[in-house]
């Protein structure tokens, strides 16, 4: 059963891929080329919801390797893999998009590395703080499992819920201070906002056949698309969340839309094959989303008439989605090319996008 739905779900998980590379590029082009603020874009805070989460969600869910035989020499092999693949390319695109686009640029890449965001280039480090901490775990729980009756799932699911804590307490700044100089440089905020949603991804695949069974029940998805558009609506209400209930809904409306996302291109997998144009450009966008991802800073246009424009005729949110959209595939577009020159050349290839 899962060998026949192997390749299936690989690429339909590709295409999600692609899909959420695309809302990513979108909320950049919101933010930066149209120059529009979460309180001022109809679009924004609901790209804000959920497009990185679901990149977090689907790392987790193919990190996990069920049939993986874990021994520590594996271990520190995948690590110095990771290690080269995440942050080799990240500081040599973050170097060069500084160069590029800004004028003082030692002023610039010591402000942008004292920032968590460290200017849009802090999602490969973050997802390699997780990518470490679920090796270290799975090692760990390789050594003393089978001696001291530990289960998998039990030590995750905790995980899960430290990380949902550790998720509330950063948007409590007048009891816990994350505003200092090694949270700022390591990112790890970044990192503490994503990891439930990177273990969630590693706990669905462990659990993926019994999730199925879920998705395929009658009232399921009628019930997760209510929920979904409720909170949905009720969340974007909010542009400040100071109150500890806006942030348990925000919450559950991120996990609605995500498994929205995730039934809706299960359930028209065959639409997201390599038989289809559309499924075969999502996928390759989907295997592509590290190039992208660190190319598509230093193509972003400068086009703050166009946000002055949308902020003088809200809402308009159809409006919004559609020119950033446009612009993102123009730039997704250029990116692409640009991967494909470099990959010409191994070495290039290798020390650029990890391949």
């Amino acid at each position: 059963m899962i060998q026949s739905q192997k390749k299936t779900r690989i690429e339909w998980l590709d295409a999600m891929r692609g899909f959420t590379m695309i809302l990513v590029v979108m909320f950049h082009v919101s933010t930066q080329s149209f120059c529009q603020l979460d309180n001022s874009s109809s679009s924004t805070p609901f790209l804000l919801l959920f497009r990185m989460l679901l990149f977090f969600f689907v790392s987790g869910f193919l990190v996990y390797k069920p049939t993986f035989e874990w021994s520590i020499k594996k271990y520190i092999s995948l690590v110095a893999k990771k290690v080269r693949i995440q942050l080799l390319p990240t500081i040599i695109f973050f170097i060069l998009c500084v160069s590029i686009r800004h004028e003082n640029i030692f002023v610039t890449m010591v402000e942008f590395l004292s920032t968590p965001a460290k200017g849009g280039y802090w999602f490969t480090w973050s997802l390699l703080h997780l990518f470490l901490f679920y090796y270290t775990i799975q090692i760990v729980l390789n050594k003393f499992s089978k001696s001291r009756k530990i289960k998998w799932d039990t030590v995750f699911i905790i995980f899960w819920c430290i990380a949902v804590l550790l998720y509330f307490m950063l948007f409590m700044p007048s009891k816990f201070n994350f505003n200092t100089p090694f949270w700022d440089y390591s990112s790890l905020t970044q990192t503490i906002k994503y990891l439930q949603f990177f273990i969630v991804g590693i706990l669905a695949r462990h659990y993926w056949g019994q999730i199925e069974n879920i998705f395929d029940s009658k009232n399921f998805s009628l019930f997760i698309i209510i929920i979904s558009v409720v909170c949905s609506l009720e969340c974007l209400k909010f542009h400040n969340f100071s109150l500890p209930v806006e942030h348990v809904i925000r919450l559950v409306a991120i996990y609605s839309l995500v498994i929205i996302v995730l039934m809706f291109f299960r359930f028209y997998k065959d639409s997201f094959s390599r038989n289809t144009i559309i499924g075969q450009s999502l996928q390759y966008i989907g295997t592509r989303t590290l190039d992208i991802y660190l190319i598509h800073f230093i193509l972003l246009p400068v086009l703050p008439s166009i946000g002055s424009f949308l902020s003088l005729y809200r809402p308009n949110f159809l409006l919004e989605i559609v020119l950033s959209l446009l612009v993102s595939l123009i730039v997704i577009g250029g990116c692409l090319i640009i991967s494909n020159i470099l990959r010409v050349s191994p070495i290039l290839s290798k020390y650029l996008f990890g391949r």
